[in-house]
């Protein structure tokens, strides 16, 4: 996307204007820098003349989606299998759905088991790098993200002990992990679509936000399979709920596909802000009540940033969004910092993925919201789902 910014109100995918948006807010202005695709579905819901185009692209799409399955149900194309467990994390739609809290979340539990995890990942939008790269947190020099991609990068950094494997071909990493790195076990990240590796169990994931977008495949809506995909699910997290919100709705619409799999509510709790140069400084969170802030990511889901920086006390006075795994240039955090300037906020802040892909110059500006996933629920379900498949 060009790099011209643009006044823009933030919308909820459709589903929250403006005002909704920025009710109890004072002075806000909001800069919309999303990708195209999540501008376009902005647009269509406004544009029936752009509907029938795309829409029918989006059958085409769903036509490909049933042959792709269908060739691997018969085994046209096959499926590899690692000799070890494989513990799948990812969604339906294009992003914004949390699954790299997800995969910190299974790691540490499989790992406080006294087994031994990898994460095996494609390293989604990665700068540079072929074949298969390993990080690992504990390294005297570690990899950077350019090479890794954000999500591993961060990864590594929240699990310092586990090793990293960033590859498009996910089995041969499996098979390298177990060889040299002592692996007994996998977490495949993304990987539900991911049919060509075999797993044992799959965790799938449902902004409780937005579940399904438009309720329309690519390039119409932002399905990447259809709901009866749904049924592949062993066990669906309901991502980003928060306490008062009904989701009986979501709740029955996601058992019309899947009555079988337990459904857990989970939620992130702001833990403090910390310093994006070293991630050492910390502010309490509870300091941020009546504080001003910049806020900017590139997240796919940032209005639940927003709303966590609000509900925590803060006055947003300006929010920047960018796209998804957005690489912050020099010149647009120098427009930030004199933004933050000119308008005297107390804190510019940002997410901790957004953080490691920040210009290091600029560390020192910036505060990161760190956040921990917390289940709604009992966690007895979760042992009662993993269990079985790591004892052998």
């Amino acid at each position: 996307m060009s790099a011209h910014w643009l006044r823009a109100d933030i919308l909820r995918k459709g589903k929250m204007s403006h005002q909704e948006l920025m009710k109890g807010s004072e002075d806000i202005s909001a800069i919309d820098q999303r990708d195209k695709w999540h501008l376009f579905w902005d647009m269509l819901g406004k544009n029936p003349f752009l509907a029938p185009p795309f829409w029918g692209l989006s059958l085409f799409y769903g036509f490909c989606v049933f042959l792709r399955k269908k060739a691997y149900s018969k085994g046209i194309l096959s499926v590899k299998h690692l000799p070890y467990p494989v513990i799948s994390i990812g969604n339906l739609t294009v992003g914004g759905t949390g699954k790299t809290p997800v995969v910190r979340m299974i790691t540490e539990f499989l790992s406080d088991w006294g087994r031994n995890p990898v994460v095996l990942t494609r390293g989604y939008k990665r700068k540079g790098g072929k074949g298969l790269i390993v990080v690992q947190g504990n390294e005297k020099c570690p990899r950077s993200p350019e090479i890794t991609g954000d999500e591993p990068y961060m990864l590594a950094r929240w699990l310092p002990d586990v090793p990293i494997l960033v590859s498009k071909d996910r089995y041969q990493a499996g098979i390298f992990a177990i060889k040299n790195l002592g692996a007994d076990c996998f977490i495949l990240d993304d990987g539900f679509q991911h049919l060509r590796l075999f797993r044992d169990t799959n965790i799938l994931l449902v902004n409780a936000r937005d579940p399904f977008g438009n309720g329309y495949l690519l390039p119409y809506g932002s399905l990447r399979e259809p709901l009866g995909s749904l049924n592949r699910a062993t066990l669906i997290l309901l991502n980003k709920s928060t306490p008062n919100k009904d989701l009986r709705a979501v709740i029955d619409m996601i058992q019309r596909y899947n009555p079988w799999a337990p459904i857990i509510e989970t939620s992130y709790k702001p833990e403090s802000l910390v310093s994006a140069s070293d991630g050492k400084k910390h502010v309490p969170i509870a300091k941020l009540k009546d504080k001003t802030v910049l806020a900017f990511s590139g997240i796919a889901d940032p209005i639940s940033f927003m709303d966590q920086l609000r509900n925590n006390g803060a006055k947003v006075r300006h929010f920047i969004t960018f796209s998804d795994h957005h690489w912050f240039s020099e010149k647009e955090m120098e427009r930030i910092r004199k933004m933050a300037h000119v308008s005297s906020v107390d804190y510019v802040v940002t997410t901790e993925k957004d953080g490691v892909r920040l210009p290091l110059r600029f560390r020192d500006d910036v505060h990161l919201l760190r956040m921990k996933m917390a289940l709604i629920g009992s966690k007895n379900i979760l042992e009662k789902i993993l269990a079985p498949i790591l004892v052998y």
